[in-house]
């Protein structure tokens, strides 16, 4: 991990909540945040109204993985936010070039009881102000194959 701090995903989330209308990211990196944020809090409407048609995201821990669009995001994220009692991104401060952002931490999520924490890269992508793109990277050393063990 870097020495960059870690980040509070719950004010970046919060100060978007403040504006009128869907958001409109100012840049990639709180694009990044705001999702994290939004995840953390389990926001559905949020994250739906951050993403469009077009927005592809890449999450390890649920099957289908990849996900395309607001159904199966929306769907996807509903399904997982009934399986956790908590989550929280803990983010070192992303770094950003053009669309892209990455931020590395950890996940920490809470499911049956049972705490656990995992290392990962987190990648967001923005056009004109939304999310795009969100891809999560988890350090997967210490586990099987994806496809033998349920993440979340």
């Amino acid at each position: 991990m870097s020495d960059r701090g870690i980040v509070d995903t719950s004010a970046v989330v919060q100060a978007y909540r403040g504006k009128a209308g869907a958001p409109t990211f100012a840049s990639p990196s709180e694009a990044l945040l705001a999702y994290a944020g939004a995840f953390a809090e389990k926001d559905l409407e949020f994250i739906r109204s951050a993403i469009s048609e077009e927005t592809l995201l890449e999450l390890p821990m649920v099957k289908p993985c990849r996900l395309l669009g607001e159904s199966e995001i929306f769907s996807a994220h509903s399904e997982t936010f009934k399986s956790i009692s908590s989550a929280a991104f803990e983010l070192h401060s992303p770094i950003e070039k053009g669309s892209l952002a990455i931020a590395e931490g950890v996940l920490k999520v809470s499911r049956a009881g049972k705490e656990e924490t995992h290392p990962l890269g987190i990648v967001a992508e923005t056009n004109n102000g939304k999310l795009k793109r969100v891809s999560l990277y988890f350090d997967a050393r210490h586990y099987r194959l994806w496809s033998d063990k349920t993440i979340l």
